[in-house]
């Protein structure tokens, strides 16, 4: 198996401006997504955990950036629980304001809930940046070989807005924890998720099969 793998520095812009861009205050925490706003997704399940994350923290910001079909349905139900001001849709973004996203965040978090996530790049880049995440158990995908449970930061069942919320409170009430995960990510980035890594591992497995 050869993951696949990206550049160890991804382009970012000036966090102020970009703060200031989608109106996020200096003290609000931002949990964030990155995807294809798609069925697959399940992102219905992660505005119910923030529906309920927003009643015990207020200086909280659910940023969910990409675009697709599911994203006014996914709007209206962000009104209809009430928590549009603690949601912003950012719609396809230029990848230097993405990738300052990650930087900003305080967890990453990918809700899927079926094989339509294969692998989860957006896990990737986010573990790039040292972030602790938060993904779904989908059997027979890689997204709990990306984010190792307890090391890298926690997985949980998909379809369950309850789970969601006790992992994203957990993470948000300690900064160690936070600073534990993202630390960690970050190493198993550098070991296993770099496209230096992905280039030589391909080399590798050419070489040997041309001696073959």
């Amino acid at each position: 198996i050869i993951p696949l793998g990206i550049d160890r520095k991804l382009k970012t812009i000036s966090q102020n401006l970009l703060r200031k861009k989608y109106k996020i205050k200096k003290n609000e925490k931002v949990l964030l997504f990155v995807g294809r706003l798609y069925p697959y997704k399940g992102l219905e399940y992660l505005l119910g955990s923030m529906a309920k994350v927003v009643k015990e923290i207020k200086n909280i910001k659910l940023v969910i950036v990409g675009s697709g079909k599911m994203e006014t349905k996914l709007r209206k139900l962000a009104k209809d629980m009430g928590i549009e001001k603690n949601v912003i849709f950012t719609g396809s973004i230029p990848d230097e304001e993405k990738n300052t996203f990650y930087k900003i965040c305080e967890v990453f978090i990918l809700p899927s809930v079926d094989r339509g996530e294969a692998f989860g790049i957006s896990i990737v880049e986010a573990m790039s940046f040292g972030k602790p995440i938060i993904s779904t158990e989908i059997k027979c995908s890689g997204t709990s070989f990306v984010n190792k449970d307890g090391v890298t930061g926690i997985v949980v069942p998909p379809k369950n807005s309850d789970e969601l919320t006790k992992a994203i409170m957990e993470l948000l009430e300690s900064k160690r924890l936070r600073r534990k995960f993202g630390k960690n990510a970050r190493k198993r980035f550098l070991r296993l998720f770099t496209s230096e890594k992905m280039i030589s591992s391909h080399t590798k497995l050419y070489n040997d099969l041309s001696k073959a």
